[in-house]
Order: structure tokens, then C-alpha cells, then sequence
């Protein structure tokens, strides 16, 4: 009995976890359809830039395709970037979802179709990196 019930719950976490899979692929597909061509060739050939003192690290082109303002004056950016740098991962269009404060954004008021480089590090979540031109 109590397999059945264990079996039950980790069923029900492999179903969460595929929806919320779906979900994601569903909104970057939409995303990229959205976008024109010329977007998509900027993303694809405008290289990636070192870092200095960060292993591992790489600034990557993104387009800022959604910005949501927040509640607290900060904003929920939805961007695209080309992935051709995690390793073990294909080259592809991959979203990313990065929050800013209400700092950076009275700073830097970004808005759809905006290009901005982000900073991807194997070891942390992308971050805008906005003296990046």
C-alpha cells in the first residue's frame, strides 16, 4: 500500500513537471513567432563577449521581448537570447526570466524590442548586464 501511495505522488510531481514544460515551450514559441527575422539573425551571429575575471562566464546578446511592471516599482523582463554556450546544450533560441529593482529600472527604463546582453554563468541565474553595449 505503501508503494501505491508513493507511486501516486511522484506521478503526480512528473505530470507538474511536464505541464509546466509545455507551458514554457508554448510561450517561447510564441515568442519567437512574434519576432521578426531580423531579430533572429541579430541573436544568431552578433558574438558573445568575454568576461574579465568571471570562469565561465560570457555576456550574450537578448532581446527584450515582455516587461512587466511590478508592484514594487521594479520590472519581470521576458527576454530571448541564442544559447551556443552551456555546454551539453544545442544551439537554440532559450527564454530567460530575470527580475530588476525599482532602481535598475528608474535607471534603465527598457521596453519591448529593446537589445540588451546578458550575463550567463554556468554557476548563476542570467542578469541583465546593462554597461554591456
Amino acid at each position: 500500500m505503501e508503494y501505491l501511495i508513493a507511486g501516486a505522488i511522484v506521478g503526480v510531481f512528473i505530470v507538474i513537471v511536464f505541464i509546466g514544460i509545455k507551458l514554457t515551450n508554448k510561450k517561447m514559441d510564441q515568442a519567437l513567432n512574434e519576432v521578426g527575422e531580423d531579430v533572429k539573425d541579430y541573436l544568431i551571429n552578433t558574438p558573445y563577449k568575454n568576461v574579465e575575471n568571471i570562469a565561465n562566464a560570457v555576456y550574450a546578446p537578448a532581446y527584450v521581448h515582455t516587461v512587466t511592471p511590478k508592484g514594487n516599482g521594479g520590472a519581470a523582463l521576458y527576454l530571448l537570447f541564442y544559447n551556443r554556450y552551456f555546454p551539453n546544450s544545442l544551439e537554440q533560441f532559450n527564454p530567460a526570466d530575470i527580475n530588476i529593482s525599482k532602481a535598475e529600472y528608474s535607471e534603465h527604463p527598457v521596453k519591448a524590442g529593446d537589445k540588451v546582453y546578458i550575463l550567463l554563468n554556468q554557476d548563476k541565474g542570467a542578469k541583465v548586464a546593462w554597461d554591456v553595449k
